[in-house]
């Protein structure tokens, strides 16, 4: 399957292709790759091919998550710490190269319970380092949110902050740095972040833009 991250151009054209699959879902999911079939074209493939497979030992689970992780930027991006309400992991996040995509899962560790919490990650951007914090949500009692938290934070802050809604925020500060490639200029390096409460698959896109710093 194809990156989501070389799907779509920005966060809103995925949110569009995501929110087509409340509409239309199977539980088979097709093998075919999307890498050279155009989307608008083909809408059964992507109703079943856009999001990762849950397995099976996952789904058996009473309350799960499965979160998918898009980034966009052309920056490695970091685990750095994790917080859980309730529930573990099934699959543990990882770093994500960029222009990737990574998922990771979790569950509820006790009958009768739900998995919440929150994970930060870190940036490498430029010659410095951004963080951000994305929160989860699939309690015993309540529907799934989600949230996503720029800049450094502490890690409960993600869990403390889900809903059920689209989150968008981009971040407060960013990462100063002389533009060599390009114009010579000095710049300023952002993030934005947007965070999808898609069931319990939601989708995270972590995408990059450079701000000019007026003289």
């Amino acid at each position: 399957m194809a990156a989501l991250a070389k799907l779509f151009t920005n966060s809103l054209d995925l949110i569009q292709a995501i929110d087509s699959l409340s509409k239309v879902r199977t539980p088979l999911r097709s093998q075919f790759s999307l890498t050279l079939i155009p989307i608008h074209t083909c809408p059964s493939l992507l109703q079943n091919d856009l999001l990762p497979h849950v397995p099976v030992e996952l789904r058996a689970h009473a309350r799960w998550l499965q979160a998918t992780v898009v980034n966009s930027t052309p920056y490695k991006i970091r685990v750095d710490d994790s917080y859980f309400n309730s529930g573990k992991y099934f699959k543990e996040p990882q770093d994500i190269e960029p222009h990737s995509q990574m998922t990771f899962s979790c569950c509820n560790s006790a009958f009768g319970a739900g998995c919440a919490g929150a994970t930060r990650f870190e940036a490498d951007v430029e010659d410095g380092h951004l963080g951000f914090v994305l929160g989860w949500t699939n309690p015993a009692a309540g529907s799934q949110k989600v949230s996503a938290v720029a800049d450094y934070h502490p890690t409960k802050m993600g869990y403390d902050r889900a809903d059920n809604r689209v989150f968008t925020e981009t971040s407060k500060y960013g990462v100063v740095f002389i533009d060599e490639k390009g114009d010579g200029k000095v710049k300023n390096a952002k993030l934005k972040f947007t965070a999808k409460p898609h069931g319990q698959e939601p989708v995270y896109i972590i995408e990059s833009f450079v701000e000019d710093i007026k003289d």
